[in-house]
């Protein structure tokens, strides 16, 4: 047999009734893909990504062979010469939203393996517009959603698996807005709300107010229905607290800060003066 037959019968191993034969297979393609340009191009060509797929959104598939499969989803897209197309046929499978719903279960070890794959999902472009396209219409927003109303405001001080699970979820958020379309479709489900509250919670930790802001910013680009919904929060809160953040020490919540002090004041949800008196001297800082 052939070295290529070989891992074609790991492949067809994967839809395999006897879970132990899935797990031993999932687990050899790991350890074939992982750090091997080469291996990751033969997968690919051996159609590991719709098996894959099938496996990650079928409720029965056990959260050991679900490790296994979502470490393979992370390293193929980690791949200079095929990872953005591993990233968009991923997707366009539905394969981001069934990561997001692992970040919801208690598996530590799962979740974690599953916040870095779908961050190396997310540095491709071609990801969430198949993304999209593979959801209904909303559901890869509620699904982020359900995970960003679930967080203990109170507990989000500290860089731990709690706040980089939401942190990780506010990115996919503001990575969705790169349309007015889209702008829109996530303002409906209410996610103004959410963001409004973890950029008010009084100890968020600076990672989590940075990816906040990130997400607001896109939000709110040159969309003034949504700029002017976010001017009018608690009577000017989230301007207060934008002005606040544009004044901190870290470089990162300064530009983000400023960017949204920016978009609100463009569409003229912020006084001009007050951005000019705080946003220009933090970009100098910058």
């Amino acid at each position: 047999m052939t070295a290529a037959a070989v891992h074609s019968s790991y492949v067809q191993q994967l839809g395999s009734s006897d879970p132990d034969e899935v797990y031993g297979a999932l687990r050899t393609i790991k350890n074939s893909v992982i750090g091997s340009s080469s291996k990751k191009a033969l997968y690919m060509r051996l159609e590991i990504v719709p098996a894959v797929s099938t496996l990650l959104a079928d409720a029965a598939t056990s959260a050991r062979s679900r490790e296994q499969a979502t470490a393979i989803v992370g390293s193929l897209v980690r791949s200079r010469e095929g990872g953005a197309a591993a990233a968009a046929a991923l997707a366009a499978r539905g394969v981001v939203g069934a990561l997001v719903g692992q970040l919801a279960g208690g598996d530590a070890r799962l979740v974690e393996v599953t916040e870095r794959a779908l961050n190396a999902l997310l540095e491709h472009r071609e990801t969430l517009a198949a993304a999209v396209a593979a959801a209904t219409e909303g559901e890869l927003v509620e699904q982020v959603l359900a995970i960003i109303d679930a967080a203990d405001v109170t507990a989000l001080g500290a860089q731990g698996q709690g706040q980089a699970r939401v942190e990780l979820a506010v990115l996919i958020v503001g990575r969705l807005c790169d349309s007015e379309a889209r702008q829109y479709m996530v303002a409906n489900t209410g996610v103004i709300a959410a963001l409004v509250r973890l950029l008010l919670a009084p100890r968020a930790h600076w990672r989590l107010q940075a990816a906040t802001l990130r997400a607001l910013s896109a939000l709110s680009y040159e969309n003034s229905e949504i700029c002017l919904a976010l001017g009018a929060v608690q009577d000017g809160g989230v301007a207060a607290a934008v002005l606040r953040l544009a004044r901190a020490g870290d470089a990162t919540l300064r530009l983000y800060a400023c960017q949204v002090a920016a978009n609100l004041s463009r569409m003229r949800a912020m006084a001009a003066r007050d951005v000019q008196a705080v946003a220009v001297p933090a970009l100098v800082r910058l």
